[in-house]
């Protein structure tokens, strides 16, 4: 168990480092470009997030699955997210810009530099997933930080000189950056003695790594349909102010879920391990899930008291609706904070099936909920609608595994024991 929580909390904190980046990007980006520029930017980033999850097709999962069971050599796994990033990549300029399959209300600026991001962040996805399989947190969390403090660097060239901040030309500068992001991972990756192998596409574990990376891309398809597909919901009800205001407010909630979020890399290889070996994971589960809605209740909380006064002094004055949105996002948010081990669990017993049926119809009841309320209310319908479908998804996966467990609840509350477990883990992030 100790092992356990170490490794955990290596993973958090070397994730902490890319998260803090991220945020003092967006921070200062939107403060460089205002509530509608900035939603078009990052709505333009929104849909390419799904170009790419549908091109890597879920394999990152089957790969930190496998690696993680030492099943099928790293070195495989290498030299296989290289070419799919290489043939991902050539498939989507072919039907990008031969085919005009993806038409320019989902991409409008055609630069270049796209197929450069695509595969960039396939490189990232998977090789990452290779990182995390065996621990080593340090090298994807320093490189995509290191990517985000260069283009806050160039955010920063643009204010010091008195530019105005282009769409047009920042985007290209962030296509680059991520694309020599992923090329440089993939040298460190060979740097430390993982070769390129060789492929054995007749051994039989070719067609269960497949099958299982489809079972997980629907799975994060789906996910990420709960987290954002309100946004083309929101793009086509309401102005692009609101657009810049509601994409802010969902990213401020994300603190809410930063320590479900920066743990669930860390914490799926350590699952699977518990799991396979048979070592009180239900038990672990449950107190994670707990701990994890503590600690969203702690930080929503003053997020939800000073909220008026801290979003006009971080983002501007052109984000006024900010502190409304964020309060009726925040229900929804931290019970999905307590989904993060109840979903891991799942796809470590390879029962992705329910996180699948779990995911489905919340994204259904989002999407009735926004078409009723966004007409009316605007953002803060499609808040409300958020989080509706938030609360729906813990209590459905937390009665599923009730079932499977065979589990009261008066069961579950007893195996909690979240004083106890808080400060055991208080007392290993000290050491």
């Amino acid at each position: 168990m100790a092992d356990f929580k170490k490794k955990l909390f290596n993973g958090v904190l070397w994730r902490l480092v890319n998260i803090v980046s991220a945020f003092v990007f967006n921070i200062i980006l939107v403060n460089g470009l205002g509530a509608a520029d900035s939603g078009r930017f990052l709505f333009q980033l929104n849909n390419l997030s799904f170009i790419i999850l549908f091109l890597g097709f879920g394999m990152e999962s089957g790969m930190s699955y496998y690696a993680t069971r030492r099943e099928i050599p790293r070195s495989e796994l290498f030299t296989i997210a290289v070419c799919w990033s290489i043939a991902a990549s050539v498939l989507f300029t072919f039907l990008f810009y031969g085919s005009g399959f993806f038409s320019r209300s989902l991409v409008p600026e055609k630069t270049p530099f796209i197929p450069v991001y695509i595969f960039g962040s396939l490189l990232i996805t998977f090789l990452g997933a290779l990182f995390y399989s065996s621990h080593d947190n340090a090298p994807p969390n320093l490189l995509v930080a290191g990517a985000n403090t260069l283009l806050i660097i160039v955010l920063a060239k643009y204010r010091l000189t008195g530019k105005p901040i282009g769409v047009e030309s920042f985007i290209n500068y962030y296509f680059i950056v991520y694309g020599l992001t992923g090329l440089l991972m993939a040298l460190i990756l060979f740097k430390k003695g993982t070769d390129f192998g060789r492929l054995r596409l007749g051994s039989g574990m070719v067609s269960p790594l497949l099958r299982y990376s489809f079972h997980s891309f629907m799975l994060a398809g789906l996910y990420t349909l709960l987290k954002r597909s309100d946004y083309w919901l929101v793009e086509r009800f309401c102005t692009p102010g609101d657009m810049g205001n509601y994409i802010q407010s969902t990213k401020i909630i994300q603190l809410i879920l930063l320590f479900p979020s920066l743990a669930s890399f860390t914490l799926y290889p350590l699952l699977v391990e518990s799991i396979h070996q048979q070592r009180d994971s239900e038990a672990k589960v449950i107190r994670l899930s707990a701990i994890y809605m503590l600690f969203a209740v702690i930080i929503s909380t003053p997020i939800a008291l000073l909220g008026f006064l801290i979003f006009p002094f971080l983002y501007g004055h052109t984000f006024e609706k900010m502190n409304h949105t964020v309060l009726l996002l925040i229900p929804g948010l931290v019970t999905l904070a307590g989904t993060y081990p109840l979903t891991a669990y799942f796809s470590g017993i390879n029962r992705n099936s329910i996180n699948i049926s779990a995911l489905t119809f919340s994204i259904i009841i989002m999407v009735i909920s926004d078409l009723l309320l966004l007409p009316h209310y605007l953002i803060f319908g499609a808040a409300a609608g958020s989080s509706l479908a938030g609360l729906f998804y813990f209590a459905y996966l937390l009665l599923k595994f009730k079932k499977i467990n065979n589990l009261t609840l008066t069961e579950i509350s007893k195996t909690i024991k979240l004083k106890e477990a808080f400060f055991s883990l208080y007392k290993s992030a000290g050491r």
